[in-house]
């Protein structure tokens, strides 16, 4: 585990502990619309791809990439109550048996490695606006030893401000994204949206 505030995880121990419901504070209750138009569009594809998903909250996304027809899906969170929340919505969704059993929620921390270069895609929803910034450069290593070569990135940018005041969420500009990722051999995908950016190892 890197060095951080204990107040950082803390933050989200309280927050899942006192029970969040579906779209109360950072909860969408959807999956996002930003993901569904790179798919449908095109720029991302999903069928027979391994795909992480960290800080998966309560799991719309993993469900939806299970639905595209991913070889599988792992959903991560850091506090059990949100994994245990993101099952449940698993267990209730609308995928059938062969899709529900290619997707896994785990409680776990993203900056420990378990599989070297085990996935093909990874989605970073807002995820990387809610660590603090001193964790960001570990964040990239992290990325770049989770995807495979040739493995995407996918990034929903929020919010996408210049830096200056304090989060989460913290303020993320696109340039931030590109200087992080870059330094550890991920480029961005030139024509893609900024905010939804597919990086590529």
């Amino acid at each position: 585990m890197i060095p951080r505030d204990k107040s950082y995880d803390e933050r989200w121990n309280t927050i899942w502990k006192a029970g969040l419901e579906p779209g109360q504070a950072f909860d969408a209750s959807a999956t996002s619309p930003a993901l569904l138009a790179v798919i449908e569009q095109g720029k991302l594809e999903v069928r027979g791809k391994k795909v992480l998903v960290p800080g998966c909250g309560r799991g719309y996304d993993v469900i939806e990439f299970a639905k595209q027809g991913a070889l599988s899906v792992k959903g991560m969170e850091l506090v059990p109550e949100a994994a245990a929340a993101a099952q449940a919505y698993v267990n209730q969704s609308e995928l059938d048996h062969i899709q529900r059993e290619r997707t896994e929620i785990v409680t776990g921390d993203f900056f420990e490695i378990t599989a070297q270069h085990a996935y093909d895609i990874g989605y970073d929803y807002t995820f990387f606006c809610a660590m603090e910034p001193v964790m960001r450069k570990k964040w990239a290593q992290a990325w770049s030893s989770w995807l495979q070569p040739g493995g995407e990135l996918v990034t929903l940018m929020f919010p996408v401000e210049a830096e200056g005041r304090e989060g989460p969420p913290w303020p993320v500009p696109v340039q931030l994204y590109d200087d992080t990722l870059k330094l550890e051999g991920l480029c961005i995908l030139p024509g893609d949206c900024q905010h939804d950016t597919a990086f590529t190892e």
